[in-house]
């Protein structure tokens, strides 16, 4: 049974191609997920690997995180994925800009970044916010286009299993 569930799963992903239908696969209009505030950190690990939303809970739930008090230790569960293989951190030249009229470098914000890397899954860290940016569409509970970007990793593996 369980290997016809992961040919479905792969069927079903084969056919994402909006919002909506990313949502509807991994469990966003449950309510936990309905009733829960500060949880950036889950939607955003939920939306770039493709797991449940339930799933991605548990996973943070294992480095000390508390329903609706948000991750205090994103940095940590960073270097793991990053020591696992799972993400590949980018370049701080990567998150930089040059602008000719302020004769300097800057660093990008959320809808720059979204805009220089059109392809690929990429998490980002903003101060006291995460992000995920799939295929060039900012996935997030708000408009965070403005904030700058601090970390971004590259997501090498698609799917996480911990």
């Amino acid at each position: 049974m369980y290997i016809f569930q992961k040919i479905i799963f792969k069927i079903f992903l084969s056919m994402i191609q909006t919002k909506d239908q990313i949502h509807f696969m991994i469990g966003y209009y449950n309510l936990t997920a309905f009733f829960e505030k500060n949880d950036c950190s889950v939607y955003s690990l939920s939306i770039a690997f493709l797991i449940p939303y339930l799933q991605a809970h548990y996973i943070l739930e294992k480095y000390g995180t508390v329903y609706q008090k948000g991750c205090k230790n994103w940095d940590d569960i960073l270097e793991d994925l990053e020591k696992d293989g799972y993400i590949e951190r980018l370049d701080d030249r990567r998150i930089k800009t040059y602008y000719k009229y302020k004769k300097r470098y800057s660093i990008m914000t959320v809808e720059t970044f979204r805009k220089k890397n059109p392809k690929g899954v990429f998490l980002l860290t903003t101060r006291d916010h995460i992000v995920t940016i799939r295929d060039g569409i900012i996935y997030d509970r708000f408009d965070s286009g403005r904030y700058r970007v601090l970390i971004a990793n590259k997501i090498i593996k698609n799917k996480l299993f911990l």
